[in-house]
């Protein structure tokens, strides 16, 4: 079976960001630099996608430091694998998963709020909350196929802002709240979210066997 998250964490974020778009590099960017040593990061691309180009100037500056910083890997990181069937990345990684408390995800399109993979949905099979960078109502969609968001305890709001970049910062400024949290209070959450996280394995046993949902 799956081996869930074990308590007590000793990081608040994580991210394993492998195939890249710019958008994934603004958040990629936050954690690395605001909080290194609370976070668990990979960003392994050698170059980076250009999605929605009107939104480029915003990025200038990411991408002088994505050239001067990247790609990272997680310190003792032995090539797990980022994107694939799940039971081959709950074979991999396991050893991860019981390190933090959320899961910054960045799913590859940030217009669809529909096409949700791996991603998104290791983290049902695991019991764990997440931020998702997706298209405007992927948390929507997600609640419409029988899963429970986080909403409890996450400010879930970003999830209906249809600006692609006013939904990032949004996300951002749920990553700042967080961090202003201890590891006790986060752990806390997580006891809170145990009644999401045990329902949400039960539905995803009808999506999880297929990469995508």
């Amino acid at each position: 079976g799956v081996q869930t998250c074990a308590l007590p964490i000793y990081k608040k974020f994580a991210t394993f960001f492998g195939r890249h778009h710019l958008f994934r590099l603004k958040l990629f960017r936050h954690l690395y630099e605001r909080y290194p040593g609370e976070s668990l990061l990979a960003f392994r691309a050698h170059k980076t996608e250009v999605y929605n180009h009107r939104w480029l100037k915003y990025f200038e500056d990411d991408l002088a430091w994505f050239h001067a910083h990247c790609p990272v890997k997680i310190p003792d990181d032995d090539e797990p694998e980022y994107s694939g069937p799940l039971e081959t990345i709950f074979r991999t990684n396991a050893r991860y998963y019981k390190r933090y408390f959320i899961e910054i995800v960045a799913e590859t399109d940030p217009n669809a709020e529909r096409f949700l993979s791996e991603k998104t949905m290791k983290n049902f099979v695991l019991g764990k909350p997440f931020l998702l960078f997706a298209g405007a109502g992927a948390l929507a969609y997600l609640r419409s196929l029988g899963f429970q968001t986080f909403h409890s305890v996450l400010d879930e709001s970003y999830d209906q802002e249809s600006n692609c970049y006013l939904r990032l910062e949004k996300v951002i400024a749920e990553i700042d709240r967080l961090a202003t949290m201890s590891l006790a209070e986060l752990q806390e959450l997580h006891h809170q979210l145990e009644p999401v996280f045990e329902h949400n394995r039960s539905v995803s046993e009808k999506y999880w066997s297929g990469k995508k949902i």
